[in-house]
């Protein structure tokens, strides 16, 4: 009969595990895209209705730059 060897956690195969979960911080901007809480200025330098949040960076390949413009009371 052969041994067996327990295999360590570090030699198992990245391929088939599971996403990572998003960071509270990512969470919270992409549910404030969600909600369309955040967005751009429009031509004339105004914030839509309903926006709290002013998109003022959207890097390649990572999350957009919010900055807190309004409160909403609702």
């Amino acid at each position: 009969m052969s041994e067996k060897t327990p295999r360590s956690k570090s030699s198992k195969s990245k391929a088939g595990a599971a996403p990572q979960a998003p960071t509270p911080q990512e969470r919270f901007v992409a549910d404030l895209l969600a909600r369309g809480e955040a967005a751009r200025r429009d031509k004339d330098g105004n914030l839509p209705p309903g926006v709290t949040h002013e998109i003022v960076d959207d890097p390649k390949g990572g999350p957009p730059k919010l900055v807190r413009r309004r409160f909403s009371i609702s």
